[in-house]
């Protein structure tokens, strides 16, 4: 079950969802954040995307996802920052 994966003294990673990350960090914010990712300087030009962060996260259950708003937030700047 669920349960026997995903909870206290885990057996294995579980695939899910962070909860809805979409409701933390809105795609403005994200990009504000990331805002000098296209420059043509960047090696990473195009790579980051609020949708691909989206479906990352969604493989990390416990990311963004412990704690009140406020620490959930902190935590996905830090991982930004």
């Amino acid at each position: 079950s669920t349960g026997d994966y995903c909870g206290d003294g885990c057996q294995s990673q579980c695939s899910g969802s962070s909860g809805d990350l979409g409701s933390l960090i809105s795609r403005d914010t994200f990009n504000n954040m990331l805002k000098h990712r296209d420059d043509s300087g960047c090696q990473g030009k195009r790579l980051y995307t609020y949708d691909a962060f989206i479906s990352a996260a969604k493989a990390f259950p416990n990311f963004g996802n412990n704690g009140d708003t406020a620490t959930k937030k902190r935590e996905i700047a830090a991982f930004l920052g």
